[in-house]
């Protein structure tokens, strides 16, 4: 359980900003029935930034998880993406809840924000989100995703529902009651 703060602002060489709740990546642990419960936020000069309340980066699986943490991802010169439990997901997500304000905001590339996840691209499953979730981008030629359990999802959502207030600006503005922008095709 995670009830301090994060705040983390980077500047100089990089590819990318991964801060957690309780891990800034996971790969190919198994996190369950953790809670974070703090405000986690991210600003990068130069990289994309990846923050959520739980795994910014996961490639493990996450069960029975929650966040109620407020989670804001910031990047001037490349894409933001904010999950309430993972930022990106490329493993298992289930059971978890978010009740946690959410939100991406780019100077330059692509915002993507979820409730659950702000990139998914393995199985999310009977998850909820009931806080609000929000996207904005600055530069008008890329988008503003959001979505209350997925802002991107590019695999299978399956049993979750959302409750929360959902809202992405400018750019390609793309918004969904679960998923803002679906790309999964099986």
């Amino acid at each position: 359980k995670n009830s301090g703060g994060i705040r983390v602002n980077a500047e100089g060489e990089g590819s990318r900003l991964e801060i957690g709740g309780i891990t800034g990546k996971n790969t190919a642990g198994d996190i369950y029935d953790s809670k974070n419960l703090a405000a986690v936020s991210s600003n990068s000069q130069k990289w994309v930034a990846y923050t959520a309340g739980i795994a910014a980066f996961n490639t493990g699986s996450i069960t029975n998880c929650s966040n109620s943490g407020e989670i804001k991802a910031e990047s001037d010169a490349s894409s933001a993406i904010a999950g309430g439990i993972a930022a990106q997901n490329e493993r298992a997500v289930e059971l978890s809840v978010n009740t946690g304000t959410i939100q991406s905001v780019s100077q330059s590339e692509s915002a993507s924000s979820g409730g659950i996840t702000g990139r998914n691209s393995d199985w999310v499953s009977s998850c909820s989100n009931s806080g609000t979730i929000s996207a904005s981008i600055l530069n008008q030629e890329f988008s503003s995703i959001a979505g209350g359990i997925a802002g991107q999802n590019a695999y299978m959502v399956s049993n979750c529902s959302n409750s929360g207030t959902i809202s992405a600006q400018g750019g390609e503005a793309l918004k969904g009651d679960i998923c803002g922008l679906n790309n999964q095709t099986e």
